[in-house]
């Protein structure tokens, strides 16, 4: 693409623009292809002539320029209002391979921070820092990548420390989006959940902040400034859910934690004297000064207000006993029918298991096993939870493998633990042959000892 330079005089010409545009050195587009592809359709009718008429085109989310160098791809993805490139590095390629030259530039240098500063005759143009990564069963393994000048106005990459039998993606344009309102919106922390997720805190003092309905408070306090906490997406594409926290004087978050449960904890400074949720807190109140003690907040990974919880049910439903729970919640079997109640991320549950007369207690089942078959059992709720709980028939003595309903004399109450003690699975014919045995065993003794003299 040709540099295109206006030049003119001030009073003729009421601003300046300058074109970059950057190319392949020593690479060739081989083919260009959609890949992707998206819902949207489009239309151009452009001038007069029906037959360069073009309706119901198709969009794609990917377009690859095919192996512009040997075992490199280069695809271009849309990103709103951006143009992403993206190098894709075959195992065994060199990645130094990949060339670039920014046409329109006066010169090229490297920052401390690892971006390309270009210089222009209007200012100066940054390109962010790249980042890389190879994928293994199913996880981005980070890679080190860094730009390198190796000409005028020309920059490659270095990579270091990549596992040689897997690609490289190299991403030299990572993704950039306002957020705020109509005012005066500054954020002064940022991290980043396990599960990917971008929350960012600071000060709001815009009344119309993007996306706060559902959030914990969703309307502007007061004063100068209120603080904020958003929730993006990874690729930072979409703001998920944003809040504002404040009360009627100026506050402003500058602190931001993610728990290892997904909780987000905010701490910063106010102003206000009814900053919200603070009944209850180490500190309902405050306690005077200009702006005295802070504030820490704690929400949702949501970003509501309080902690997020988990659920723990039991299933089945049991059998001859019942299990409750501490703190209360859980009344399930013989004695009640609530079977799931929903506790607070990181707490404690004890689960307490009371077998009915005439029935023990057999052991726990699937996320409390590893209870064995105590009667009670704790564990901390860090995701939603299931158990189950087994009772059986307190029986004689122990007995061989034939237990009471089998042939012979061995044991007293073996058989009876296994048909009285558990809930009854299987298929039609086994079934069958469980109902038999119960039947056998109603008959009454002398029944079946006149039936045997019969015989």
């Amino acid at each position: 693409m040709a540099v295109k330079k206006e030049e003119c005089k001030e009073k003729a010409c009421p601003s300046k623009s300058w074109v970059i545009s950057e190319r392949w050195v020593g690479g060739k587009v081989q083919a260009i292809k959609g890949e992707e592809e998206l819902q949207t359709k489009v239309s151009y009718f452009i001038g007069n002539d029906p037959s360069k008429h073009r309706s119901n085109l198709s969009t794609y989310r990917y377009v690859s320029l095919g192996e512009v160098w040997s075992g490199v791809e280069v695809k271009l993805k849309a990103t709103q209002k951006t143009v992403e490139k993206l190098f894709y590095v075959k195992p065994g390629a060199d990645p130094s391979k990949i060339q670039v030259q920014v046409d329109g530039a006066e010169g090229l240098k490297l920052s401390k921070d690892g971006e390309i500063i270009i210089k222009t005759g209007l200012g100066d143009l940054k390109l962010s820092k790249p980042i890389a990564w190879q994928e293994k069963d199913g996880k981005k393994l980070p890679v080190e990548v860094s730009y390198k000048l190796v000409g005028k106005n020309r920059y490659s990459f270095m990579v270091a420390k990549a596992d040689p039998s897997l690609p490289i993606v190299i991403d030299p344009i990572l993704q950039s989006t306002y957020l705020g309102g109509s005012g005066n919106d500054s954020a002064y922390a940022l991290a980043i959940s396990s599960d990917g997720y971008v929350y960012v805190a600071g000060e709001a003092r815009s009344t119309n902040f993007p996306n706060t309905s559902g959030g914990a408070q969703a309307s502007y306090g007061g004063g100068f400034g209120d603080a904020f906490v958003a929730k993006l997406n990874s690729s930072l594409t979409q703001i998920l859910q944003s809040t504002y926290l404040g009360g009627s004087g100026s506050d402003g978050a500058n602190a931001l934690a993610i728990s290892s449960t997904g909780d987000v904890y905010l701490a910063g400074w106010t102003y206000s004297t009814n900053f919200p949720g603070t009944s209850g807190g180490a500190q309902a109140s405050k306690s005077g000064g200009f702006n005295t003690n802070v504030f820490v907040a704690r929400l949702t990974s949501d970003l509501a207000a309080g902690a997020s919880s988990y659920t723990l049910s039991i299933n089945p439903t049991p059998t001859n006993g019942n299990i409750t729970s501490n703190p209360a919640g859980i009344n399930c079997g013989s004695g009640g029918s609530t079977c799931s109640a929903s506790f607070t991320s990181g707490s404690t549950v004890t689960l307490t298991a009371t077998p009915d007369a005439g029935y023990t207690f057999a052991g726990w089942g699937v996320d409390f096993s590893g209870c064995g078959a105590s009667t009670t059992c704790t564990i901390t709720m860090t995701a939603n939870k299931t158990c189950s709980a087994n009772f059986t028939a307190s029986g004689g003595g122990g007995g061989g493998s034939g237990g009471g309903g089998g042939s012979g004399s061995s044991g007293g109450g073996g058989s009876t633990s296994s048909i009285f003690g558990c809930s009854m699975t299987g298929s039609a014919s086994s079934m069958a042959g469980l109902w038999n045995i119960l039947i056998w065993l109603s008959v009454p003794a002398f029944v079946l000892a006149k039936r045997i003299r019969k015989k």
